[in-house]
């Protein structure tokens, strides 16, 4: 299966996830070298947990030869044409920023190094359960952030 076709099954499946729960929790789908899938959820209180659990999947990637991986949660996101303004809030602050937009975010990469990356806005109405919007991509071709690069050496 090509990186396109895990990415778009694992959004398709976020939003089915997010619809039937009205949430949903962190979690990744990888695959590793035999072609076992590891479906893992890594809920989190907090940066330092979350640092903790970056440390530990990385090591399990590597351990398990994970050759592609996709990894979904609802997240804050800024879209701006402005990073001077959005980067005191990078780091995990990013609650703060005040055009900040919640979002489901979908994020791909395989061993050669390829990415993928799109986002659900979530759409909360006052007197309704909370919906997605169509699925948007990034044209982005550099993606950068703790929870990127989970199958570099490092």
């Amino acid at each position: 299966m090509d990186l396109k076709t895990f990415f778009d099954n694992a959004a398709e499946r976020a939003a089915v996830i997010f619809k039937e729960r009205g949430e949903l929790v962190p979690m990744w789908h990888a695959i590793d070298r035999n072609g076992e899938h590891l479906l893992i959820l890594t809920p989190w209180q907090g940066q330092e947990e979350k640092e903790e659990m970056v440390y530990g999947l990385r090591h399990l990637f590597r351990a398990k030869g994970v050759t592609r991986y996709v990894f979904m949660c609802e997240a804050w996101g800024a879209f701006t044409g402005n990073m001077e303004a959005v980067a005191p809030y990078l780091g995990g602050n990013l609650k703060n920023y005040p055009d900040r937009r919640e979002i489901l975010t979908v994020n791909a990469e395989d061993n050669t190094g390829k990415t993928m990356q799109g986002w659900y806005f979530i759409l909360r109405p006052e007197h309704a359960p909370a919906t997605l919007s169509p699925l948007q991509m990034t044209h982005a071709t550099e993606h950068k952030g703790l929870l990127q690069g989970m199958l570099c050496a490092s």
